[in-house]
């Protein structure tokens, strides 16, 4: 809806990488300098939901599934 600020963004792939790598919120934000847990909480709760996360997922299969590595090595 408008443009993010970088801190927004950090905050976000922070958190991408705590779901991603089952890391939790707290050890994130020892691991994440200048983001602090609310924030987190509040990306965790409020934009990675489940179907944020089923969305992009689709998204980033078809995306990939039009790559031209997808002949060499097949769509599987």
């Amino acid at each position: 809806r408008h443009a993010r600020k970088v801190d927004d963004i950090c905050t976000v792939l922070a958190a991408l990488v705590d779901q991603g790598c089952n890391i939790g919120l707290y050890t994130m934000v020892l691991l994440a300098h200048g983001i602090g847990y609310k924030q987190l909480k509040r990306v965790n709760d409020w934009q990675l939901t489940e179907g944020t996360q089923r969305m992009v997922l689709a998204k980033l299969v078809l995306v990939i599934s039009g790559l031209k590595t997808t002949l060499d090595w097949g769509v599987g």
